[in-house]
This record gives C-alpha cells, sequence and structure tokens, in this order.
C-alpha cells in the first residue's frame, strides 16, 4: 500500500488543479485517471493535419480564471480570438437570419424576432446588463433560481436567440435550465472567444506535466478509515492500494457517488440525481475553406436549426473552424439536443450529418476529405430550476470529512466551473490537512 499526503481521482481540469494548488503548499498529491491520458472532457485530436476539440469548452476573456490559468503556465503567447466571434446564422421558416450574439446591437437588430421578444430577453437578462455574472459560480445568482430559461422570457425570444446559446454551451434547450443561466450568455459572448494553438489540451499537458498523474488506473472504491482514507484501484500492473490523508473526488457526479458508497446519505442523493446533457458531433476537414460570411461580409462562427425550424433534420449547430487548419478548411457538426442522435451507430451519425449538412451547404459537395465522430455521454451537468437550492446544501457540508469534492457541477456548468471548484477544494483539503498527522508506515503495513 502506497502513502500519501492526498489522493486526486480523476485528470480534469478540476483534480489537476487541485493538485497543482496542493503541490504548491509542499504537499505530495497523486492523481489517478482511468483515460490513458489526462484531460476529461478536454481532448484534442489532429485530423488531417487541423486541431479537433472533442470535448472541450468555449473560453471567452470573461473567463477570468481560465485566461489567468493561461498566463500562468506561460501559454499566453499561443492564444488566438478568432475574427468571426459569435457572429451566426439562424434558421427559421426555411430562411437565415444574421445575428452578432456578442452585442446589443446585434440583439436588436435581429431580425427573427420581434420587438417583443427583443424586449423578454433584455427583462430577463437585466442581471447581466447590470452587473456581471460570476461565471465560475451559479450560487452569485441564486435569488433567479425559480423557473427555468424558457419561461421568463418569450418562446420565439427561447428558442432563436437563448436556446442558440444554451445549445452550444451546455447541450441543453433553454426550458430546461434555471433562469439562473440567463445571465451567464450574455456575460459569455460579449468577449470574444479565447483559443489556442495547441488546443485547450496544451492547458492540460502544462498542468500535468509537474505532478504525479498515473493515467490507466481505475478506481474502485473510496473509503475513510481509522488509518486515514483508503483508496482501492486497479491498473496495468494489477491491483493498487493507497492510504492518504484525504482524497478529492474530481470526477462527474455519478461516479463520484459510485466510487464513494460510505458519502454521507445527504451527499449521496445529491450526486445520483445530478443530471447531464450529452453531446454527438462530427467533424469534417474539408480541402478549401467553408466558412461562409454574414450580410456584412464578417465571418460567421456558427449556423443553427432551432427545433421548430429544423423539421426532421439532427444537426443542431454548425460550427466553422476554419481558422485550426493551417490549409483548407474545419466544420464541426453538432446534434440537437433530444434529436435521437444517441441511437445511431458512429457510421450512420457521420452519413446522415454529411447528408444534411450537403443540403444544407451544397457548396461542400466534393470538398469533405476526412471526418470524425465524437460522442460526449456525460457532456454538461444540467442545471434545472432548483438545482441550485440543493447545490447550496451540498456545498455547506463540504469542509467536514476526509473526502471532498470537485467538478462543474458544484459550481457552474464551464471550464471556469471546474476550475473554481478544483481550488476551493483544494483549499478546504489544505485545511484539513493542518489538523490530519501524516500517514505512517505503520498505518499502511495494516
Amino acid at each position: 500500500m502506497e502513502a500519501r499526503d492526498v489522493v486526486v481521482v480523476g485528470a480534469g481540469i478540476a483534480g489537476l488543479t487541485a493538485a497543482r494548488e496542493l503541490r504548491a503548499r509542499g504537499y505530495r498529491p497523486v492523481v489517478l485517471e482511468g483515460d490513458a491520458v489526462p484531460g476529461g472532457r478536454v481532448r484534442t485530436r489532429v485530423l488531417d493535419g487541423a486541431r479537433v476539440e472533442l470535448g472541450g469548452a468555449v473560453v471567452t476573456r470573461a473567463h477570468t480564471g481560465m485566461c489567468t490559468l493561461v498566463d500562468q503556465l506561460g501559454l499566453a503567447g499561443d492564444a488566438i480570438e478568432p475574427e468571426s466571434r459569435y457572429n451566426a446564422a439562424v434558421r427559421r421558416d426555411g430562411v437565415w437570419h444574421h445575428v452578432d450574439h456578442g452585442g446589443l446591437r446585434g440583439l436588436l437588430g435581429f431580425s427573427a424576432m420581434s420587438v417583443r421578444d427583443r424586449l423578454s430577453l433584455l427583462t430577463g437578462a437585466a442581471p447581466a446588463v447590470l452587473g456581471r455574472a460570476d461565471l465560475g459560480d451559479v450560487l452569485t445568482s441564486a435569488n433567479l433560481d425559480i423557473r427555468s430559461m424558457g419561461e421568463v422570457i418569450s418562446r420565439s425570444a427561447a428558442t432563436f436567440y437563448a436556446g442558440v446559446l444554451t445549445g452550444l454551451f451546455w447541450g441543453v434547450e433553454p426550458h430546461e435550465v434555471s433562469h439562473t443561466l440567463l445571465p451567464h450568455c450574455p456575460s459569455m459572448v460579449r468577449e470574444r472567444p479565447v483559443e489556442l494553438r495547441g488546443g485547450a489540451a496544451s492547458v492540460i499537458d502544462e498542468l500535468a506535466a509537474p505532478l504525479d498523474v498515473r493515467c490507466g488506473v481505475t478506481v474502485s472504491r473510496i473509503e475513510e478509515t481509522e488509518d486515514g482514507v483508503r483508496v482501492d484501484a486497479h491498473g496495468t500492473e494489477g491491483e493498487l492500494a493507497f492510504l492518504s490523508r484525504a482524497a478529492i473526488l474530481a470526477t462527474d457526479a455519478h461516479t463520484a457517488a459510485r466510487l464513494w458508497p460510505g458519502a454521507p446519505a445527504p451527499t449521496r442523493e445529491f450526486l445520483s440525481t445530478v443530471r447531464y446533457s450529452r453531446a454527438d458531433f462530427v467533424h469534417f476537414r474539408t480541402s478549401s475553406p467553408v466558412g461562409p460570411t454574414n450580410s456584412t461580409g464578417a465571418p460567421l462562427a456558427m449556423a443553427t436549426l432551432p427545433a421548430t425550424g429544423r423539421g426532421d433534420r439532427m444537426i443542431g449547430i454548425i460550427r466553422y473552424l476554419d481558422h485550426r487548419a493551417p490549409t483548407g478548411g474545419l466544420v464541426c457538426v453538432r446534434a440537437a439536443p433530444h434529436s435521437g442522435a444517441e441511437a445511431l451507430s458512429d457510421a450512420a451519425l457521420g452519413d446522415r450529418f454529411e447528408a444534411e449538412l450537403l443540403e444544407l451547404s451544397p457548396r461542400m459537395a466534393e470538398r469533405i476529405t476526412a471526418r470524425h465522430v465524437g460522442r460526449q455521454r456525460r457532456f454538461v451537468p444540467i442545471f434545472e430550476p432548483g438545482y441550485i437550492a440543493r447545490l447550496t446544501r451540498l456545498r455547506s457540508t463540504l469542509s467536514s470529512g476526509s473526502v471532498d469534492l470537485a467538478g462543474d457541477y458544484l459550481h457552474a456548468p464551464c471550464l471556469e466551473g471546474a476550475l473554481r471548484s478544483g481550488t476551493r477544494a483544494a483549499a478546504r483539503t489544505l485545511r484539513r490537512l493542518a489538523t490530519i498527522p501524516a500517514v505512517g508506515v505503520g498505518a499502511c503495513a495494516r
């Protein structure tokens, strides 16, 4: 049995951030990751020379924690800001309408919505207009956790404006998430997206490099004992066991519930009720750039097909990513929420998306040179109405015991939330370590 100060389970942003904070304070954390490489949902793959984000998430200058981390890791010089920003083409009744989601002027001139629709959006998002939402912690706007986003604004505003953003960021429709998240939308899109030349995985690589990260290790159980926290696992070399002074479960909520059967009953109940959206997508590599422009000649970041205007189409969002390709073009097509894409095989999904893409953009015919199908069964936690109240109660209990939790489901459904949860879990663990004796050799021998 190996003795450690802290065992961190999960090598995503939350887990690696927590381990980084602990190591900076002189402790010896070990990070256990079941996958072959660290990163969690943040993955980068090269498709015919182009960088493809397999899970990732949107990061803008408004995500101050992530931007600070990029600077601290020495990656600021690799940051780029796509010119397309959040310019979008939204399809309604067979007609494309252009909108710049990043500014008030774009909203006011959005022809897919009436004046009444625009006013309902402005009213619903007033908290963001009057004061910035904290993108790393939804509890700062907990007073809005009464109704869903779709109930606060008009149906058309929810479908053709807010739904575009909730689908992009969280893979859900507006009626599925709490009004608490509505102020997050304008706060996120008023700044340009930030990307890294090496992909989001560059952050993961830099975080993991100085840490003891062991991949291909599947944890089976976490247990608090008299001697410390015991962590049982299985790796390529067989059965493993760790005895630590504390542990941090930086996994999705369902995995945390399974690994920690001795968790307090309220904690287990909360973890078991967290719901996740899913993402089914295909990246298409093209022989030439394919990103279109809007009516003013500005490049588009995406084209969206909201549910009422989609008919029998499965595509929900088309993202134009030519700037990520050294030559030619790159397009990412993502299924609309609840489209049934999960029922198709990878090959069938690729064929279906390619056929729909060519129907919508015939000029792509003969240009597609490669494709990659991606799936995220647990994409983003769904912060439905009432979630914030349950989360508030859970977070009030995290300062007790030797096992802690980290993950975006505890703060906000984005990388900023995962980062914040990792730093907070590390801070709580540091306070515990100051009162817990070091694990001795004798304890490990028992």
